[in-house]
């Protein structure tokens, strides 16, 4: 028997869009209250075989930068999740601030050179 039920790859209601920030975005269609578990970002894995030693989930590929982020990335054992620092309204776009993660040191100071 085929399961009928729909795919849905984010446990929220969430879109991929085109963003101010840079390229696509992470967009929620959704209001989204203060200290929502969005999902893992990324998990542990050795450091020979991925980049800082982390696996980078579909959620996190597209959440931007931002000094200003309305979410933040919580570390716990090897798994780093994404949760939101407030409220947040219908169609606007998730971003952490990758400069106060380990999983994004790196990367933004490449840019900020």
């Amino acid at each position: 028997m085929i399961d009928t039920r729909q795919y849905k790859p984010f446990e929220h209601d969430l879109l991929i869009s085109n963003s101010t920030i840079n390229g696509q975005g992470l967009f929620t269609k959704e209001v989204l209250l203060k200290d929502t578990y969005l999902g893992i970002s990324h998990i542990e894995g050795d450091i020979k075989i991925f980049k800082q030693g982390l696996i980078r989930t579909p959620l996190i590929g597209h959440v931007n930068h931002s000094k200003e982020a309305n979410c933040r990335l919580v570390k716990e054992g090897i798994y780093t999740y994404l949760v939101t620092n407030c409220e947040i309204g219908e169609y606007v776009e998730l971003t952490t601030d990758y400069t106060k993660s380990e999983c994004g040191v790196n990367y933004v100071s490449k840019f900020e050179q």
